[in-house]
């Protein structure tokens, strides 16, 4: 055998067999039938294909490397079962050829590599690929079942890390708040409200996962600037990944819940005001009747026993007090019509000025000269409101006051573009009210001084509270005291003519 071609076997490690162009055994190492799984018959002169049924079908394939056609032929991992260890060994097989001086004296050589190691090795290292390419895929497909879900919830969800940075946000929350796929990405959760900083953002539990609040309801405002109220749960939620744990937000939007609530809570409440104005209304009436019913009682028994020019006096008293039992009627039922029209009222533009000096002036009217009604006139202040409305305070709050004044009683109409609000004002330069009384007289649904202020302010309180107004009362010694009506003209409008 060629020197080389010993040191390279050698160098390996590898086992030989020398086969002439017949493929029959020539010469052979010492441990190459280890190889075969007939080694008896890896012997010299019998054909190499019994030991190693491998080498059948390859024999045109030999003869062209004999031939110098091609140089070499290799056969890998070829498993060879041991039938003395009953073990697997793991075998390379290189064919080639000894160099002569003819092609016809050239010789074929088997080299055989025992690679039982590395082919374990490499077995070991394709199934952790094939474990790993498995658990990636696995992962993979974990992770798009778990966007699926969370892409497909209906409440906003929020993922933020321990500082309160936005990691991930899923559609519905994006929707909720009117940002794009990468508006709020790492950008702070207290962008869409401030209170997201007073809120807890740790626990000391060593849980992995822990609530730290639920359904508080946090005023939020979206990339449109728009207001809206959410009902926000967060948990703790510790990893692997980092010490500080992640916060998960769910949200639902109780906007129009919560303003549902609103308007509820202010209808019972409205609803519990005018039960109560009822209660006390009742007893007030009763105070109010009874007193033409005693002087009616009283001015007909004196019919019984005076002279007929003296009835004269009494009838027109009795005529005096059925009027007045009349007029309380219709008061009465004009609160009964007021507190069945709580809706808005309806509206015309009207010249406010005009009317309430066309109103000034049929009360004056009625009075002769025995009291003197003061229109103070200003610019034309054109509204939009129920004329009836308006005639209904202005009547009731004079009639109020003419009852109780001796002096001449100035009326007047203003406006205030800045704050948006009509005023009726009342003004008796020599009537006072101690502070006790006009406290009592302008509480809510007080109805106690009925009987002694009369129902024109309970009437007056009623229209004001339909249309949102107030009453306001000032009075002071030696100046007088003033009546003013404010009704909001928000949604009117007002201007000159």
């Amino acid at each position: 055998m060629d020197s080389l071609v010993s040191s390279i076997i050698v160098s390996r490690e590898l086992e030989y067999i020398i086969l002439d162009r017949t493929l029959h055994i020539l010469e052979s190492s010492s441990n190459s039938a280890r190889f075969s799984e007939f080694p008896e018959a890896v012997t010299i002169g019998r054909d190499v294909r019994v030991g190693f049924p491998e080498l059948c079908g390859t024999e045109d394939i030999i003869e062209s490397i004999a031939r110098g056609d091609c140089q070499n032929f290799k056969l890998q991992s070829l498993a060879k079962h041991n039938p003395k260890t009953a073990e697997i060994c793991y075998v390379d097989l290189y064919i080639g050829y000894v160099p002569a001086e003819t092609v016809s004296e050239r010789r074929i050589i088997l080299l055989l590599e025992d690679t039982t190691e590395q082919s374990s090795i490499q077995q070991k290292l394709f199934q952790k690929v094939n474990e790993s390419s498995l658990l990636e895929t696995a992962w993979s497909e974990s992770q798009a079942y778990l966007n699926k879900i969370i892409n497909s919830m209906a409440d906003a969800l929020i993922v933020t890390d321990g500082e309160g940075i936005i990691k991930k946000i899923n559609p519905a929350a994006r929707s909720m708040f009117g940002y794009g796929e990468r508006d709020p990405i790492d950008r702070p959760i207290s962008m869409l409200s401030p209170e997201f900083d007073r809120l807890p953002k740790s626990s000391q539990t060593s849980n992995s996962s822990v609530d730290l609040f639920r359904d508080i309801e946090i005023s939020c405002t979206t990339q449109a600037g728009k207001n809206i109220i959410v009902s926000f749960s967060c948990s703790q939620l510790k990893t692997e990944f980092s010490d500080v744990p992640d916060l998960v937000y769910l949200g639902k939007d109780i906007t129009k819940r919560v303003r549902s609530q609103a308007r509820l809570l202010k209808s019972l409440e409205k609803e519990k005001k005018l039960n109560e104005f009822k209660s006390n209304f009742v007893s007030a009436i009763s105070s109010e009747i009874r007193t033409p019913l005693n002087t009616l009682l009283l001015a007909s028994e004196l019919l019984k026993d005076i002279h007929r020019e003296e009835r004269d006096e009494i009838v027109k008293s009795i005529e005096v007090n059925v009027r007045r039992l009349a007029q309380i009627v219709e008061d009465v039922l004009t609160i009964a019509q007021t507190e069945m029209a709580t809706d808005s009222p309806g509206a015309d533009c009207v010249d406010v000025t005009r009317c309430c000096r066309e109103i000034v002036n049929q009360i004056q009217l009625g009075l002769g000269d025995s009291q003197r009604l003061k229109f103070v006139e200003t610019d034309p202040i054109e509204v939009s409101i129920d004329l009836k409305i308006v005639e209904y305070i202005l009547t009731n709050l004079i009639g109020n006051v003419i009852k109780y004044s001796l002096s001449n009683i100035e009326i007047s109409v203003k406006r205030d573009r800045f704050d948006r609000e009509l005023f009726l004002e009342v003004f008796d330069p020599d009537y006072y009210l101690p502070r006790e009384e006009r406290e009592n007289l302008l509480s809510a649904n007080n109805t106690s001084n009925l009987s002694g202020m009369g129902l024109e302010l309970a009437l007056v309180q009623k229209y004001v509270e339909i249309h949102g107004g107030r009453i306001e009362l000032e009075s002071q010694v030696g100046t007088g005291t003033v009546f003013r009506v404010v009704l909001p003209v928000s949604s009117y409008t007002i201007g000159d003519r």
